[in-house]
């Protein structure tokens, strides 16, 4: 199962991670941020996560779940059993009557049929997540189609707070239909293969179809004049890397005619946008100087500028 780290707090025990499923105290440990992608597996796995039913020594037993990223191994999930009626001898997981008898966290794979290799087109390959944030069980359908061909199909059961990652993958550069039935509603969407988005997620209690765009900030900043050794280019250079140039320029306009200080120096990016953000920053002449002189320097109507990008993880 894979999941979004939403928040970490530094705590002198050690480090507390809250992701959509939940959260839990682990140890301190470098390499998890907020917006890391990581997958989960369960440690110590009692007889009733496999079987439904099992003893206790106690009431309270705790299971962890914990991410593996880059051989390093941190607890973000940790929780403990309830136990239902006076014996623990005899006790049994407690299911929420909601999620109509799978357990929080459970995803049932009715039928899943794929109808071309998977992934579509070879590595590298962009992966497809189905999650359930509601509060109980939600049944339907996922299909994805290329023009008028099916490539994939799936009917799942989702309890509240899981998440399906072994579905389709395409390596394959394009945009695919993506359809979505549930017991109360159908939703459809566009599955953009391509930089810029890594991944589809698909929202089944909503339901609801998100191709997720990488994102980053462009910072433009003014200067008095560019360094000696840095090879500045034209806003007509620019003109081709929007919206990065639309940035600028509108930067340059309100510091003409407002108070500088009231000027956003820069604008969010996503998806093909943030590629052809970086690609400014790739193509064009770099000068990477100290004292926040870096980035790439800009003339624009008698003026200097520089900017730069900052790429957060996607959400």
């Amino acid at each position: 199962m894979t999941v979004t780290v939403r928040s970490i707090e530094n705590r002198v025990e050690g480090l507390n991670i809250t992701t959509e499923h939940g959260g839990g105290t682990g140890e301190l440990l470098t390499g998890v941020s907020e917006g890391d992608a990581v997958t989960l597996e369960a440690v110590d796995e009692p007889d009733w996560r496999e079987n439904g039913t099992g003893t206790y020594d106690a009431d309270g037993d705790e299971i962890q779940v914990v991410a593996v990223l880059n051989d390093t191994r941190v607890i973000v999930v940790s929780h403990e059993t309830d136990t239902v009626g006076d014996d623990p001898d005899n006790a049994t997981q407690n299911t929420d009557d909601r999620n109509d008898g799978l357990r929080r966290g459970d995803v049932e794979v009715v039928n899943e049929s794929f109808y071309v290799e998977s992934p579509y087109g070879g590595e590298p390959a962009k992966p497809m997540q189905v999650i359930n944030d509601g509060d109980g069980t939600v049944g339907g359908t996922v299909e994805v189609f290329e023009g008028d061909d099916r490539l994939y199909a799936a009917e799942l059961r989702m309890a509240s707070a899981s998440t399906y990652t072994d579905a389709f993958e395409i390596g394959r550069e394009g945009e695919y239909e993506v359809r979505v039935n549930t017991d109360s509603d159908k939703a459809t969407g566009t599955w953009r293969v391509r930089e810029g988005y890594p991944r589809l997620v698909v929202l089944l209690d909503q339901p609801k179809v998100v191709s997720v765009a990488t994102r980053g900030y462009v910072e433009v900043t003014a200067h008095g004049s560019a360094p000696e050794d840095a090879q500045t280019v034209t806003s007509d250079e620019l003109a081709k890397y929007e919206p990065v140039y639309g940035i600028v320029v509108e930067y340059h306009r309100c510091r003409l005619e407002t108070d500088d200080e009231d000027c956003e120096g820069g604008g969010e990016v996503a998806g093909d946008d943030w590629v052809n953000a970086t690609d400014a920053v790739d193509e064009l002449p770099l000068y990477n100087g100290e004292g926040g002189l870096s980035g790439v320097y800009v003339e624009h109507e008698g003026e200097i500028y520089s900017f730069g990008i900052t790429t957060q993880l996607s959400g």
